[in-house]
């Protein structure tokens, strides 16, 4: 009996123990866990999902900190090559230098993660290309497609751009129109942009 009595208060403490260990283990909030959120804090409606931020549209880094567009702002020199024109411009190069920033998005005036504004477009201080940025191509492209500038005398039709993965150098295509009569001229060229 004593032995009997004894093999149950055995039983009855390990089984304690070890439900008390479970219990402490997976309540503890330690920092260590890799599956916490405890520590972390995700901005910008980004959610932590298993000691992780799921960020938003528009929105990357560990605490959905960084804006995606962010790689793309500084200031940036351009060669341009025309590859195929109605007219005689093919092969003809152009150097500038434009400024990309944050662009606004939104009816509230609120700068909006993935547009960017091209600035100084053609060399031109009033020329203002708009573009969004997109996280599958690790680029931008232009939008809306057929913007027209210089008082109506060019239009952007399209273009798309990709970055590298220093954020150093931009390099992309675009096509533009000469519109005027008798005829509209189209123009492709390509680019690339080094980061000053």
């Amino acid at each position: 009996m004593k032995r009997r009595l004894s093999s149950i208060f055995i039983t009855l403490f390990v089984t304690i123990s070890c439900f008390l260990s479970v219990a402490y283990v997976s309540c503890s909030k330690s920092s260590k866990n890799a599956a916490s959120c405890d520590d972390l804090n995700c901005l910008h409606g980004g959610v932590c999902q298993k000691g992780t931020c799921l960020c938003p549209n528009g929105y990357q880094g560990k605490n959905c900190e960084i804006a995606y567009n962010n790689k793309f702002v500084g200031t940036w020199k351009v060669h341009e090559t025309v590859t195929s024109a109605d007219l005689s411009g093919i092969n003809k190069d152009s150097l500038y230098t434009v400024t990309i920033t944050a662009g606004v998005k939104s009816t509230g005036g609120l700068m909006s993660p993935t547009a960017v504004l091209i600035n100084n477009f053609l060399g031109n201080p009033n020329f203002t290309v708009d573009c969004v940025t997109d996280s599958t191509t690790n680029g931008f492209y232009v939008s809306p497609k057929n913007q027209i500038i210089n008082g109506g005398a060019l239009q952007v039709y399209s273009g798309q751009a990709a970055i590298d993965a220093t954020h150093n150098t931009i390099t992309g295509g675009y096509i533009r129109l000469h519109l005027g009569s008798p005829v509209t001229i189209y123009d492709t060229l390509t680019f690339t942009m080094s980061k000053q």
